[in-house]
């Protein structure tokens, strides 16, 4: 019986140093793991960073677009308008152009006092 009752404690020790050295193992590899975590954290969080920058700067540079467009196209109408004044003021000139050795004409063939 006391054979017995040393393979038993023997058998109990094996057990327990091996149970021992799994935890220790276990913990081990949670340290390292917690470790890479906060790494990748903390890489992740950089970038999210970044990234919050680069949508701000990206915003600033499509309000600064929008507002370049806007101008662009009141401008655009503004030549608009120029060129149809411009486009009415020729118009009016060449009828003037048209109609006035006419008015001129009827002027000096006989108007009503007979003179030039």
């Amino acid at each position: 019986m006391r054979f017995v009752d040393e393979m038993v404690e023997y058998c109990t020790a094996s057990t327990l140093d091996c149970l021992h050295e799994q935890l220790s193992l276990a913990r081990e590899a949670l340290v390292s793991n917690e470790e890479k975590l906060d790494k990748i954290r903390q890489e992740a969080e950089e970038e999210h960073v970044k990234m919050v920058l680069k949508v701000q700067e990206l915003e600033v540079k499509l309000q600064e677009s929008e507002h370049k467009v806007q101008s662009l196209r009141q401008v655009q109408a503004s030549w608009g308008k120029t060129l149809a004044t411009f486009a009415a003021l020729f118009v009016f000139a060449v009828w003037c152009v048209l109609n006035y050795p006419n008015q001129a004409n009827s002027d000096r063939s006989g108007g009503e006092d007979g003179q030039f």
